[in-house]
């Protein structure tokens, strides 16, 4: 018995299903040079949010240009180079430069912090930071795109 590839698709006149949990939730991309580390920030975040990690800067980029983050978290060990280089690489790229940064860091004097504070749309994180201290940088800059959305 053959089945046909027309078994496999929907009705003419059926109703599309409403997308699933994870498709409503913002997206937040982080880039982390600790594995662990990531894993450990993905699934404190994973309630809220839907995280998608990125080995390096480079695949990051590609991946978000094609679907860009409501927040990116970088580490400052982040791949390639380090934080600061990453954070360059997204701020000159057109396309990317508005997108709202988390830099999380252990000195919050260091030239990453510096050049995160050159943007407004950035937040430094000093590490070690509490899950709720990464949940209200989030949520704060998911918000003033919503809210800056309902005055356009």
């Amino acid at each position: 018995m053959t089945v046909s590839a027309a078994a496999f698709t929907n009705p003419p006149n059926t109703a599309p299903r409403p997308p699933g949990p994870a498709a409503l939730k913002p997206v937040v991309g982080l880039i982390d040079g600790n594995a662990r580390h990531g894993a450990e920030i993905a699934d404190a975040l994973s309630q809220f949010y839907n995280v998608q990690r990125y080995t390096d800067g480079r695949e990051a980029m590609v991946a978000m240009i094609a679907r860009p983050p409501a927040v990116l978290i970088i580490d400052e060990n982040a791949l390639p180079g380090n934080g600061r280089e990453v954070l360059g690489l997204i701020r000159m790229a057109p396309s990317l430069a508005a997108i709202p940064i988390i830099c999380k860091m252990e000195d919050p004097e260091s030239s990453f912090a510096a050049d995160t504070r050159k943007s407004e749309h950035s937040t430094v994180l000093r590490k070690p930071f509490k899950r709720s201290q990464l949940l209200a940088a989030i949520s704060g800059h998911v918000n003033k795109a919503i809210e800056s959305a309902w005055t356009e």
